[in-house]
């Protein structure tokens, strides 16, 4: 840019802040509304006063945190897929008479996990009959 407009430039600006990093030199200039980065290969980027707060923000804040699941040790499979396999060995139990504590230890679920399959796998229909299909499920613990 040459010193005339520079000039120019620098005549509108309210702030400039220029810095050097790896040897390169890089400039921010605020204005009304605005700010721009001046970038060592020319490069402008130019965005609206708030969004460089939200950016400065967001550069600023704390890493997210990634908070592990934790695995319930009687309940080691919830929340993961069922198989068929299991669907078919489920059912078999279920028409046997199985309690349902004893199938949420033996699928490493909880017995909410066992009654949601149930519903799923059309075992217990809670549509027909909600009072008929609650009293099997409790008269099975």
């Amino acid at each position: 840019m040459s010193r005339a407009l520079e000039g120019v430039v620098n005549a509108f600006c309210k702030t400039t802040i220029e810095w050097v990093s790896d040897g390169r030199a890089f400039a921010f200039n605020i204005f009304n509304e605005r700010g721009e980065l001046r970038a060592p290969d020319g490069e402008i980027v130019a965005l609206s006063l708030e969004d460089w707060d939200a950016f400065y923000t967001a550069v600023n804040s704390p890493p997210l945190k990634k908070t592990a699941k934790k695995i319930d040790p009687a309940a080691p499979n919830a929340g993961r897929p069922w198989f068929e396999a299991q669907d078919r060995e489920l059912a078999s139990l279920w028409r046997s008479g199985s309690a349902l504590a004893e199938l949420a230890r033996r699928f490493g679920r909880t017995k909410g996990g066992i009654v949601g399959r149930l519903l799923h796998l059309g075992l217990v229909d809670m549509r027909d009959n909600a009072n008929a299909a609650t009293f099997a499920i409790r008269t099975r613990d």
